[in-house]
């Protein structure tokens, strides 16, 4: 063989491991990536997820969320204070500290909210003073949004300390109520 021709096939052989090479390579990135799809029958309440302005990826952590103890604490002293309980329910929550900037205390506002499932609007998970404060919306009366802050014990167990009026506007609550329809109106987001 030539000197020119053995040039050729050693070039050729070059070429053909990168060209395999960016194909592997590809591959791979292509075969382990996960792509987000959408389900186009996957709905928010009577929305679509374009509609409600989430991705699929979202909408799943937002379903995760209600498995939070602190959330499901919520439901559970709110039962336990309809039937007569205070258990889970701190000293000062029932009757509430009435201070003049905001309305507190279960004992204040109409028992026909606890009986509704809520919807979560927000968490935050660094209260003032430990634990998390809850934003909820009565799905029967969705005229307020209520702060319930809970905090979690030192034996494990879970405390509602606290449960007012977030103190939002009739207006705001309105706007709120529209702009957020979509989950209001899924069963999935209810405790």
């Amino acid at each position: 063989m030539k000197k020119q021709e053995k040039r050729k096939i050693s070039l050729l052989v070059v070429v053909l491991l990168i060209l395999i090479g960016t194909i592997l390579l590809a591959s791979k990135f292509f075969f382990t990536k996960k792509f987000p799809v959408e389900t186009p029958n996957v709905k928010v309440g009577d929305c679509s997820l374009k509609e409600a302005g989430i991705s699929q990826d979202d909408l799943s952590k937002l379903y995760d969320a209600y498995s939070d103890p602190s959330i499901q604490h919520v439901r559970i002293a709110l039962d336990n204070y309809l039937h007569g309980s205070h258990e889970g329910v701190g000293d000062f929550v029932v009757k509430g500290l009435n201070p003049k900037e905001f309305k507190d205390g279960l004992a204040n506002f109409d028992k026909t909210y606890y009986s509704s499932k809520f919807m979560v609007y927000s968490v935050n998970n660094q209260a003032l003073g430990g634990g998390k404060e809850i934003s909820l919306i009565f799905i029967n009366k969705p005229d307020k949004i209520f702060s319930a802050w809970v905090y979690q014990l030192g034996s494990g167990g879970y405390e509602l300390r606290d449960f007012r009026d977030a103190g939002i506007s009739s207006d705001q609550m309105k706007q709120i109520v529209q702009e957020d329809h979509c989950f209001l109106t899924d069963e999935k987001l209810r405790m």
